[in-house]
Order: structure tokens, then C-alpha cells, then sequence
């Protein structure tokens, strides 16, 4: 029942009223973008799955100084293997957290730690080579980690745009000037080759609005970045994400 799922739940925040979205994050990460939509005011139920309990804490201390419960939402997230987050899985934490199939769901966001592949191949992390594998022996056994987990999320991916094509699915990643390791990715270029993508820059500090303003005042922080977008032939057409202009972006954290 739900108050089970509630238990096994790191951070739950709520208030109800008003039409709803309902989104899944998979990797919640310390500011995820489902709890930014959440923070810019839209109505927005997320459900959120991270074993970083680092991550966990971090979004929690993020949504509690938002004073979530003056708004519309709800977030909810689940300390969980994400190798163990099924379809199966998904479908029940759904059903028990918003009575909805998954069909109803309206967006996925797969935000995949970037340290085996933004610095996958520096000196005293690297453990890939130049075209995305795994190095051998001990050396490449972060990357073969992570290399399990990107095709569980990918085929997840995959299997949940059967079920609803019109569900919106990005995938995000840190980019480094000096590889595309992220990109080149076999399970990647599975998803891009398999369903309706696009591959678009992104610079958080261009695009968090609000979001940058209320938290960060001196801007937000991060990596330049590319994202992989899984949406409908078309409804792409006139999006262009905000990007940084190059070194004069006094916010922007180069690799």
C-alpha cells in the first residue's frame, strides 16, 4: 500500500490541488529538473529514484528551503538500485503513488552520473577508452558498472515509449569538448538509432530562469551539456534550449 511505499521513501513533500503532471526521474541527482519544474510553481507530481544517499539528502535540503508545500506538487523519492527498478517496479510504485498507469505518465528524465564518462578519461580516473568502452582488467570496472546500468535505463526507456510514444524522454549528461563518450555510447546510440530523438546544447545557467535567481543568486553552476531528447516526430521542430556564449558565461564549469 502506499503508506509502505512511503517508508522504504527518502523525502516525501506534498500539497494537492489543481491539475497535475506526473513525471519520473531516474538518478535524482542534487538538484534534479524535476524538482526544478517543481520549484518554478507548476503543477507537478515526481517520482524519483536514487541509491546515492549523498544525492538524496542534498535534494531533500533543496526542496525543503523551496517551501514546497505552498505549492501544487508532490515529490516523492525512493532509495533504490536503479538495476533493480523495473517495468514491473515502476508500474506498482505508480499505481500505489497516483493510482495512474503508466501510460498517464507524462515525462521520464534520466539524469546518468557523469563521472565515467565526462572524466572517464583523465589521469587519475580513466577507466574508458576513446570509443566509449570499458578499459580491461580492474582499470575498467567503473565503466562496466555503468555500462549495466545505461542499457537497463535505456531498454526501460524503450519499453516505456512502447507503451506511450507521446511520453517525453530526455537524457542528460555533462559534455566534454574533448570526447563525446556519452554520445558514442553503444547503449546511446541504441536509443538514438531505436526511437524519434533529438540531440540538442543545453547550459542549465541559460535555461533555470527563476530557478537560478531564488537559489543560486551568483548563478547555477554546471557543466555544458547535451541532451538526448525522446519526443514525438515534430513537437521538436521550434525548441532551442538556451546555451551559454562559450568562456564569457561567467557561470559555466568547463571539463
Amino acid at each position: 500500500d502506499l503508506a509502505s511505499l512511503e517508508r522504504e521513501s527518502a523525502m516525501v513533500v506534498e500539497a494537492t490541488s489543481g491539475p497535475q503532471r506526473h513525471r519520473i526521474d531516474l538518478f535524482t541527482g542534487y538538484c534534479s529538473v524535476g524538482q526544478a519544474a517543481v520549484d518554478l510553481g507548476t503543477s507537478t507530481h515526481v517520482l524519483a529514484y536514487d541509491n546515492d544517499q549523498a544525492a538524496i539528502d542534498g535534494g531533500r535540503a533543496a526542496l525543503e528551503a523551496a517551501g514546497l508545500e505552498k505549492g501544487n506538487s508532490q515529490v516523492t523519492v525512493i532509495n533504490a538500485d536503479i538495476n533493480l527498478v523495473t517495468l514491473k517496479r515502476l508500474g506498482r510504485d505508480v499505481r500505489k503513488l497516483w493510482s495512474l498507469g503508466l501510460e498517464d505518465v507524462d515525462s521520464v528524465h534520466v539524469w546518468f552520473p557523469c563521472d565515467t564518462f565526462t572524466s572517464a578519461m583523465l589521469t587519475e580516473n580513466k577507466h574508458r577508452q576513446s570509443d566509449s568502452t570499458a578499459r580491461a582488467g580492474p582499470d575498467g570496472a567503473m565503466a562496466r558498472e555503468a555500462d549495466k546500468l545505461l542499457h537497463h535505463v535505456v531498454e526501460l526507456s524503450i519499453r516505456l515509449h512502447r507503451i506511450n510514444p507521446s511520453m517525453l524522454i530526455t537524457f542528460e549528461n555533462p559534455h566534454n569538448p574533448y570526447n563525446d563518450l556519452f554520445l558514442n555510447h553503444v547503449a546511446v546510440r541504441k536509443l538514438r538509432r531505436t526511437l524519434p530523438t533529438v540531440t540538442v546544447a543545453f547550459d542549465h545557467c541559460a535555461n533555470t530562469g527563476p530557478y537560478d535567481v531564488k537559489r543560486y543568486p551568483g548563478g547555477w553552476s554546471r557543466k555544458d551539456t547535451r541532451m538526448v531528447i525522446v519526443a514525438e516526430d515534430g513537437i521538436l521542430e521550434h525548441f532551442k534550449p538556451g546555451t551559454c556564449r562559450g568562456k564569457d558565461c561567467p557561470h559555466i564549469m568547463w571539463s
